[in-house]
């Protein structure tokens, strides 16, 4: 797909890291429009990041009717949405919208981390309290239903890049921190231990 719009649809406000790891100015510079979709006050109503930027591409998303209004008003088939948005049951609708529109969707996956401990089920439920195990119980159920729903309605990422070792990935890319250091390594002082 060659695709002249950017649109990056996300559930926190735009700060100077998320403007960094989407590498915005890079797109910009190289003649994309690029627009960055805040949708922060819809998933989280009322929600203060802190330190949030207000760029002139920024649009906020606060209702379903917002995020139908901007796609009407943008090119579909010359866009691209990089969506950064929890992928579970109660955001189906807003899933299923973007589907419904024909968005070409890209998930991107920057801070995955692998798992540290290599329990088993069982011994994962033998050091959780009864509360605990209900809810992994209930989070699982959601999530499979949710996968049953995502099939149904043909919602789906159609690229899938990240920074963990899943295998269904389209792309596998470094961890932005992994990114820093190489960038920043050899202007740090090396310390040396003094015996």
């Amino acid at each position: 797909m060659r695709a002249k719009n950017i649109v990056i649809i996300e559930h926190e406000s735009l700060s100077y890291r998320k403007k960094e790891n989407y590498l915005i100015s890079e797109f910009i510079s190289r003649n994309f429009s690029v627009e960055y979709w805040d949708c922060s006050q819809y998933f989280f109503p009322g929600i203060n990041f802190g330190e949030t930027l207000s760029e002139d591409y920024c649009f906020y998303i606060n209702t379903l009717d917002d995020l139908q209004n901007n796609l009407n008003r943008i090119n579909i088939k010359e866009t691209i949405f990089i969506v950064e948005v929890f992928y579970k049951w109660k955001n189906r609708d807003f899933f299923r919208l973007l589907k419904e529109n024909g968005c070409y969707l890209i998930k991107i996956e920057m801070y995955a981390t692998a798992n540290v401990t290599s329990l088993t089920l069982c011994e994962e439920l033998k050091r959780m309290s009864s509360k605990q195990i209900y809810n992994l119980f209930k989070s699982r159920v959601k999530n499979f239903i949710f996968k049953q729903y995502c099939k149904f309605c043909g919602i789906q990422y159609d690229v899938f890049i990240t920074s963990g070792i899943y295998r269904n990935a389209n792309y596998h890319i470094n961890h932005p921190d992994w990114e820093l250091y190489r960038r920043i390594k050899d202007t740090v002082p090396k310390y040396t231990r003094k015996y």
